[in-house]
């Protein structure tokens, strides 16, 4: 069946999108747990320096390596971190806009850090903040307003297209937040997306449905419309 639901986190920050769509990649890594991030941010956190901007050295994470340490500092307020994320997916945030105001400590990171893959941005995934993984420890962390240590993960983007072939049902679950922009593959069910063989896998959010970007509700409906859907994906890899 193709079914949905709308996740609604009472402490969710606001939701804005901004920033075009990447090139898509064709590389296809899977998408991995709780217990795989916590072994990454072990192996970064043992090279990583302590939580000084000014002392930060790009260096210290490959260039190859998708992960990479974000130090932030104490916002004046929680609405002023300068990330508007979806949390969508109960495990990971994942940043839809960075604002550019000088002043908040998302572009103060931004502009103290040379390397340009290692800067917040749109489409870049926290897994933890503070060592504390899962979904609502990062909404819990993003409202407290303390300073942050934080793990990210720079996007997998792929093109996959789903055929029907008779089949009304797509076979997925899904999950959105109020004003987002993304829709968050929960489960695979029985439908097109399994008997196709389309590499679409839980934790995957749809970016784009037939070129159609915009608000998840305009998503769900080019989707549930569509007879041979198209998609763009991000996965944290």
């Amino acid at each position: 069946m193709f079914a949905c639901c709308c996740s609604e986190d009472k402490q969710e920050v606001d939701i804005i999108y901004a920033g075009t769509l990447p090139e898509v990649s064709t590389s296809s890594e899977t998408y991995i747990g709780s217990e795989k991030f916590e072994k990454a941010f072990k192996d970064v956190a043992a090279t990583s320096p302590e939580p000084q901007l000014t002392k930060y050295n790009s260096k210290t994470v490959p260039d190859e390596n998708p992960t990479f340490l974000v130090y932030l500092e104490e916002p004046e307020s929680p609405e002023k971190l300068g990330l508007h994320l979806d949390l969508s997916d109960g495990e990971t945030a994942y940043i839809l806009h960075v604002s550019q105001n000088s002043d908040q400590p998302a572009a103060k990171w931004n502009a103290t850090v040379q390397e340009e893959h290692q800067k917040l941005a749109p489409g870049v995934y926290i897994i933890s903040i503070n060592n504390k993984f899962g979904g609502s420890n990062l909404t819990d962390l993003v409202q407290s307003g303390k300073k942050m240590s934080m793990l990210c993960r720079r996007p997998s983007l792929r093109r996959v297209k789903v055929s029907r072939a008779g089949n009304t049902n797509l076979g997925l679950d899904l999950q959105f937040a109020k004003r987002g922009r993304v829709l968050t593959v929960t489960r695979i069910l029985e439908g097109a997306v399994k008997e196709s063989g389309a590499e679409i896998l839980p934790g995957d959010r749809i970016l784009e449905v037939d070129g159609v970007q915009g608000i998840s509700e305009d998503l769900l409906k080019t989707l549930s419309e569509s007879l041979n859907p198209t998609l763009v994906l991000s996965r944290c890899p």
